[in-house]
């Protein structure tokens, strides 16, 4: 609950297929830059309780991801993003 930053938190998390962080509590979180980057094998990502409403920071979050085919970020709040 008082995490602020998530930044390459699984980063290069080669041997992970499957994460299941729909029980995080992110709503304080600030950066999530390259969080879950060159995740290799990594096809299933649940995120659907992810709060980022207050996120400013999410650059290359999926970067190099190329697996990643099971992903729903249609809950994510991404206006607060700094460019």
């Amino acid at each position: 609950q008082n995490v602020h930053d998530m930044s390459f938190m699984f980063d290069n998390c080669s041997n992970v297929y499957k994460l299941d962080l729909s029980s995080f509590n992110t709503q304080n979180v600030i950066n999530m830059t390259r969080m879950f980057s060159s995740c290799s094998k990594l096809s299933t990502l649940i995120l659907n309780s992810f709060n980022t409403y207050n996120v400013r920071y999410m650059s290359y979050m999926f970067y190099n991801d190329f697996g990643l085919h099971n992903l729903d970020l249609s809950s994510l709040e991404l206006s607060g993003l700094v460019a």
